[in-house]
Formats: structure tokens, C-alpha cells, sequence
């Protein structure tokens, strides 16, 4: 959707500038299309990815124990997580689902594949 408004946006540049030179508006194009593409890459933002997690280490979950619990995940699952949020807790299993947030250099597709249903089926 991004790249729709880019498009339309450098559409509307070029076929209002009525007294600028073609490589003015060849340049000013250039900038537009460069800075989305220095955007889109590692360089300048970090890409964040979420997963979730079914946690057994309850004690853990605590709010003053967020940088051990970090650090437990980051040792389990080789990600280098930034954050995590805490969601439903299951007192009975000593489980809970934590979202964690990790930096990734490309976007998993395996993450978005029926979560919901697993989750909800584990929780029965």
C-alpha cells in the first residue's frame, strides 16, 4: 500500500511541474525512490518481529524479573528479543503465552499461519 501512495504521489509531482527541467524532476524522482528504498532496508530502521510463546517458567513473569526473563528467552531461542508482553496466564499448567519481539533481518511468514486456532485449542 505503501508503494501505491509512493506512485501516486510522484505521479502527481511530475504532472504538476510545468516549469522545471527534466533532470530537476529526475533527481527530485531519484530522492523519492531512494529514501523508500533506504527505508525498506537493515540500514537505517530495524525490522521487529513478535512470536508467541508458551512459557513454563511462571516464576519469571513477575515485573521485576522482565530482564531475567528476557534473558531466558534470548537463551532459548537464539532471537535477540527486544520486548515481551505478558498475555492469559494458566495458573493450573504454571503456563503462560508471552508475545516476544525480536530483531529480524527478514519477515517470517511461518509466524501468521493459524496461531489463534493453536492457541486456543492448547488452552481447552
Amino acid at each position: 500500500m505503501t508503494y501505491l501512495f509512493l506512485i501516486i504521489g510522484i505521479s502527481v509531482i511530475n504532472a504538476l511541474a510545468k516549469n522545471i527541467s527534466y533532470i530537476e524532476l529526475g533527481l527530485t524522482n531519484s530522492i523519492f525512490i531512494g529514501v523508500a528504498g533506504l527505508m525498506e532496508s537493515n540500514r537505517v530502521l530495524k525490522h521487529v518481529s513478535s512470536k508467541m510463546v508458551v512459557y513454563e517458567k511462571i516464576d519469571l513473569i513477575k515485573p521485576e524479573k522482565k530482564g531475567e526473563l528476557i534473558a531466558d528467552l534470548m537463551e532459548r531461542t537464539g532471537l535477540e528479543v527486544t520486548n515481551v508482553e505478558i498475555g492469559s496466564i494458566d495458573f493450573l499448567k504454571d503456563t503462560a503465552f508471552v508475545k516476544i519481539y525480536y530483531v529480524s533481518s527478514e519477515v517470517n511468514t511461518a509466524d501468521s499461519l493459524g496461531k489463534s486456532a493453536d492457541f486456543n485449542a492448547s488452552r481447552n
